[in-house]
């Protein structure tokens, strides 16, 4: 009999912490909820997941969420990930938070458009159906998605907050999903994601793995000229 795996899986794009672990086949789940921050309470969540350091060893992959989203979670959650996949020689994996989102939804048969709050008049987007990539993960702003906006998709996600209302009256009320529960990555989709990944053994090296922005003028550090 083929040997269970265990996965575990975060993501820091969003104001929620969400960590998962899928231990041998059995699911464990943590999500804490609310205004933190994330470098604070990580550690502490992966340990009450893992229940002592040694359990670590026993890790056969770690999924991290690459964002879009908030710049500083991201950058912690993944050099968690990076860190730990390093240094205990185990395998990783980097999966769009917009690709997990969208994987919250996977009983529609409708494609699933996300529409995450980018601030500055801008959206984070991307499209999915059935663990499909219909349209990669973009930054467009306020007028340009509305414009691409069409029929037929199933919209979710916090930018719902702003485009709610013109979602309904284009495409009716059945257009959204308004469950605030599915605007966010959330564990169990990620764990799945994460398994296929593993299946089909897609790792990312930890020493070039990269958070997905979409921001990167202003994720740029630059040395003024003296």
């Amino acid at each position: 009999m083929a040997k269970k795996p265990v996965i575990l899986a975060l993501d820091t794009s969003s104001h929620a912490l969400v960590c998962g672990l899928s231990n041998k086949g059995r699911i464990v789940l943590s999500r804490t909820g609310g205004l933190i921050y994330h470098s604070e309470k990580i550690f502490e969540t992966l340990l009450k997941l893992m229940k002592r350091p040694q359990a670590f060893r026993t890790i056969d992959l770690i999924a991290v969420g690459l964002g879009p989203g908030s710049f500083t979670g991201i950058r912690v959650g993944v050099t968690v990930a990076k860190t730990l996949a390093y240094s205990l020689k185990t395998k990783l994996c980097g999966i769009s938070s917009l690709e997990v989102i969208a994987a919250g939804c996977d009983h529609e048969e409708r494609p699933v458009c996300v529409v995450q709050d980018a601030r500055r008049s801008r959206v984070y987007t991307a499209t999915y159906q059935k663990g499909r990539c219909l349209k990669a993960p973009r930054l467009l702003h306020f007028g340009d998605f509305l414009y691409e906006m069409s029929d037929g998709c199933l919209y979710v996600g916090d930018g719902l907050e702003r485009l709610a209302q013109t979602l309904i009256h284009k495409f009716g009320k059945n257009s959204i999903i308004r469950d605030r529960r599915k605007w966010y990555p959330k564990p169990l989709p990620l764990l799945q994601i994460a398994s296929e990944r593993l299946k089909k053994k897609r790792f990312n090296d930890p020493m070039t793995l990269s958070p997905e922005y979409l921001y990167p003028e202003t994720c740029n550090i630059t040395q003024a000229k003296a």
